[in-house]
């Protein structure tokens, strides 16, 4: 379960990292490119470049802490995927093309995996000796 669950962490940083610069890879026409420049039309939310980077370096490092069973890596997590819900739904319309649709599809479906696995499976008991441990508990 160990191996899944880190598996499924690295996997989904690799192809996060990968959509969220889709963009600037130059893989668009130059009509969809055009297309591209309505992304967040209409958002309640001003473009925040600042917000932006901190959540894209919160959802590479709080994955790699998980991966080393970090206590309150996963508490963080949760509260990662709750703010992105939350932001959404002042982002506006948002213009993807299909590989990125699906590869969001992919990132929230092992992100689903992940919370169930560190919440609701033996890996669970891997958080809390951890933190157990942490704070100085001889029974860990």
């Amino acid at each position: 379960m160990t191996n899944l669950f880190r598996a499924s962490l690295v996997t989904s940083v690799i192809i996060f990292v990968f959509y969220y610069w889709m963009p600037s890879f130059g893989m668009y026409s130059g009509e969809f490119a055009e297309l591209r420049q309505w992304d967040g039309w209409d958002a309640a939310l001003p473009p925040l470049p600042t917000l932006n980077v901190a959540l894209f370096v919160a959802s590479v490092v709080v994955p790699i802490l998980m991966y080393f069973f970090i206590p309150w890596s996963r508490a963080a997590f949760l509260l990662l995927a709750v703010c992105y819900c939350l932001l959404s739904l002042g982002w506006g319309v948002r213009i993807s093309a299909p590989l990125e649709n699906f590869l969001t599809q992919v990132v929230a479906m092992l992100n689903g995996a992940i919370l169930a696995m560190a919440y609701f499976s033996p890996i669970s008991d891997r958080f809390v000796k951890a933190r157990a441990k942490s704070e100085g508990d001889p029974a860990s």
